[in-house]
């Protein structure tokens, strides 16, 4: 199963942890762990390129992803990156509506300081 764990920070969406393997399917014909992958990254890319906002992030081989932006960054560039991860949860989400034993997404509030 993967477990996607999604981080509020001042009611806004700041990062995500996502771990584990879906199990849907046989590696690389898993579609759920590819619509997870493919979500996750892209986010990433969003937040990193098109926002240039500074992350904390990390992927590692055995199918975990953390990501983490800046707290301190501008109300702007924080409001921006709780559109492209609040969108994140929202497919998360729905994935995990049509394919609960394959994904679990939850929420967990951040410290102030990160």
């Amino acid at each position: 199963m993967i477990k996607a764990v999604m981080f509020l920070h001042k009611n806004r969406y700041v990062g995500y942890y996502i771990t584990g393997h879906a199990g849907f399917s046989e590696y690389n014909k898993d579609i759920v762990c590819s619509a997870v992958s493919a979500l996750a990254q892209t986010v990433l890319i969003g937040l990193t390129e098109k926002l240039k906002i500074k992350t904390d992030s990390s992927i590692f081989e055995e199918g975990t992803m953390f990501v983490l932006v800046d707290v301190n960054s501008s109300e702007m560039l924080l409001d921006k990156a709780d559109l492209l991860i609040g969108t994140l949860a929202m497919g998360l989400k729905n994935i995990e509506a049509n394919y609960n034993k394959f994904l679990s997404v939850s929420e967990r509030k951040v410290a102030e300081k990160c």
